[in-house]
């Protein structure tokens, strides 16, 4: 999961995210988290604010639950800022 963020981390700065409407579920080792994920950062130097439907997987390993899936809606924001990005 984190070679797919890295690309995108290093263009951005600043920013937060933060997770609204949150529902969780577990069963054995395994959970799940959908919600809402709210966020404002800047992204090669312009300011994107996202609101995206989230789903995260979990998996506890080692008595710690680690993230092993993350997936969000496309903001059109990011996606406008990464286009404009491949054309210069």
């Amino acid at each position: 999961m984190r070679s797919s963020l890295e690309p995108v981390a290093q263009l951005s700065t600043g920013g937060s995210v933060h997770l609204s409407d949150r529902h969780l579920q577990s069963a054995g080792e395994m959970a799940y988290e959908v919600g809402i994920e709210y966020g404002t950062f800047r992204l090669a130097g312009r300011a994107i604010a996202a609101e995206c439907r989230v789903t995260n997987v979990y998996r506890r390993e080692g008595g710690a639950w680690k993230i092993v899936h993350h997936h969000t809606d496309v903001s059109p924001a990011m996606v406008d800022a990464l286009r404009d990005l491949t054309r210069a």
